[in-house]
């Protein structure tokens, strides 16, 4: 760790299309086999007659541009089990990816016309120094 190493805590966060997707793209085979055992209401079979995948190997590192690596060595563990737990955690660190800076100009613009101010704080009013993971 201390000549740069990542140690992955294997948390993953994302909409369950964007996971199938990425499977679809990596482990087509094993994706297949779970639908027809879904559709047959036999999913025991699937996963029986289906050889193992790592899904960091075979899943994961197959298309990195699809992923964000978030640094985090203050916060300890984090819970993140809503998107604002996630927007704030990428704010602190200040990450702020194409779609959450789309995501704060909508707010703003809520605030503006509505005079209601959105629960969550932007914690940083100039991007500057930000770095932008798309």
């Amino acid at each position: 760790m201390n000549t740069g190493g990542l140690w992955n805590t294997f948390v993953t966060i994302g909409y369950a299309s964007a996971f199938l997707k990425v499977l679809t793209a990596t482990v087509p085979s094993a994706v297949s086999e779970i639908s027809k055992a879904l559709t047959k209401g036999d999913l025991y079979a699937a996963y029986r007659d289906m050889g193992s995948i790592d899904f960091s190997k075979h899943v994961l590192s197959q298309d990195q541009r699809q992923l964000l690596v978030i640094q985090d060595e203050v916060s300890g563990w984090a819970v993140l089990g809503n998107p604002v737990r996630v927007i704030e955690t990428l704010m602190r660190n200040r990450i702020l990816p194409s779609w959450l800076r789309k995501m704060r100009d909508v707010l703003r613009l809520f605030e503006e016309i509505t005079s209601v101010r959105p629960s969550i704080k932007w914690r940083t009013s100039n991007p500057s120094g930000v770095n932008d993971a798309k």
